[in-house]
């Protein structure tokens, strides 16, 4: 069962575009989640935090990480991992924003 008031969740190309209404925050939430196929229970989670001026789906829609993750999986250059990418809940132009 969910912790969250409410859950969004679609799926495309291999990434989760998650969105969630958070008690903890006090608003809602959104998050891209890519997890290999390979994935285990114990798969490692790696948190790749936006720039400034980005977004939960920057990593993946300008950066093809969830690609190349995959690709050097697939070479056994790196073990399968678990890729987050949250929203810094899009404060101003963004959590570095002094």
């Amino acid at each position: 069962m969910s912790q969250f008031f409410t859950t969004e969740k679609a799926t495309f190309q291999g990434l989760d575009f998650i969105t969630v209404k958070s008690n903890a925050l006090k608003k809602r939430a959104d998050i891209t989640v890519f997890s290999p196929p390979n994935a285990g229970k114990n798969t490692p989670l790696v948190i790749l935090l936006h720039g400034v001026y980005g977004s939960h789906w920057a990593w993946a829609m300008k950066g093809n990480a969830h690609i190349t993750t995959q690709n050097l999986i697939e070479a056994g250059q790196i073990k399968p991992m678990i890729l987050a990418m949250p929203s810094d809940g899009l404060y101003a132009d963004g959590m570095d924003c002094g």
